[in-house]
């Protein structure tokens, strides 16, 4: 029975993971694939998935469509890419006709080419917005002021004084303007006793604050006040709030690379899966709010000029396109191997840092140990 129990909860963490990323990396994936049958690109492979193919179907455009073994990401494979990461096989390329050169990606225009590898970063910008539209139309949209909408009866925030309505204006005698600087700094501290000022029936008042800690990061148990919509409106204010998104995102990757901000806090698949899990058991419309932000993730992640993301090759296209002439075979087969060489290494650190994070070596033994 403890075994069983045990089988249960994995699946508790690995189902809503699978169910979330599944969805937006197909959806990533078709507007890759939307875009390019668009242009006249043959597509050969659409997988969800890497590694061994498990089931698939072949449609009338000979397009294979895969569910694969491993369920981490998924791919487009267009006529005359060298692998799923649509790495050009230059070789292949110089043996086709002008007519199968034409399929191809590399044989369209500049333009042509940015748009479909463009296209999947924007579906995800796209689905985020669909997302937040959907919950601001019910549930409103949360304020950029440091208005508390709840705070939680027993929690660090509440035994200093605050309730909801209350604005914190200042934390360890830092100003706070925007709920998001309460929320970012917080997290930095957890179990740290601070101060924190706030302004509660017209007085403004400082009280110590002893930050609880969850999973390594500070919390005090308070949510923003939210504005309600109706759905025109909501509309509107989710475009807005996924422009907004989007600039903190790019802050914050930018204050990881500087220094500014701790690299410790990246987190890889287990953070995804905890946070997978919390937002499925809130109920729908949480888990439709936290797809939203991590479709938001993926897409400007993937647009970075990293070469193997998307954001590599419209690099590479930009280039051409200034040059007049495609950027050196070798240079980027070099620059391929760099970039995932690269990306592996970043994968690795964050998945590090959750494994120290949530103990999961520890975890480990103790499920092997339930087998035996």
């Amino acid at each position: 029975m403890e075994f069983l129990a045990t089988v249960s909860l994995s699946l508790s963490w690995i189902l809503p993971v699978l169910v979330v990323l599944t969805i937006l990396v197909f959806f990533h994936e078709l507007g890759h694939y939307w875009v390019a049958r668009k242009n006249g690109v043959r597509v050969e492979v659409f997988s969800i998935g890497f590694g061994p193919e498990l089931f698939g179907w072949n449609d009338s455009h000979e397009t294979r469509w895969k569910v694969s073994l491993v369920p981490l990401g998924g791919y487009v494979k267009m006529f005359g890419d060298a692998d799923a990461s649509s790495a050009a096989d230059h070789e292949k390329l110089r043996t086709l006709t002008p007519a199968e050169k034409a399929l191809t990606l590399d044989g369209k225009r500049i333009p042509q080419r940015m748009a479909v590898v463009a296209a999947g970063p924007i579906a995800n910008i796209l689905i985020t917005v669909i997302c937040f539209w959907v919950v601001f139309a019910f549930t409103g949209e949360p304020l950029q002021d440091a208005i508390m909408g709840d705070v939680v009866e027993g929690g660090p925030a509440w035994n200093a004084g605050i309730r909801p309505g209350d604005q914190v204006t200042a934390f360890n005698g830092e100003d706070i303007a925007t709920f998001n600087a309460l929320r970012t700094t917080v997290v930095k501290h957890p179990s740290e006793h601070m101060s924190i000022t706030y302004r509660h029936d017209g007085h403004e008042l400082t009280a110590p604050i002893q930050i609880g800690e969850k999973d390594g990061y500070g919390i005090i148990g308070i949510a923003p006040q939210r504005k309600s919509h109706n759905i025109f409106t909501a509309g509107i204010a989710a475009v807005f709030g996924t422009l907004r998104l989007s600039w903190q995102m790019l802050k914050t990757f930018k204050n990881f690379f500087t220094g500014s901000e701790d690299s410790k806090q990246i987190g890889g698949l287990p953070s995804i899966a905890k946070m997978s899990k919390e937002a499925w058991s809130a109920g729908f419309l949480s888990l439709l709010g936290f797809m939203g932000i991590l479709s938001l993730n993926l897409g400007i992640i993937n647009l970075f000029p990293l070469p193997v993301l998307d954001g590599g090759h419209l690099l590479f296209y930009t280039i051409e396109a200034i040059r007049g002439k495609p950027v050196a075979e070798k240079v980027q087969e070099i620059a391929y191997k760099g970039g995932f060489g690269l990306l592996m290494l970043l994968m690795l650190y964050s998945h590090w840092n959750d494994f120290v994070r949530f103990n999961i070596i520890g975890g480990l033994v103790s499920f092997i140990s339930k087998l035996f």
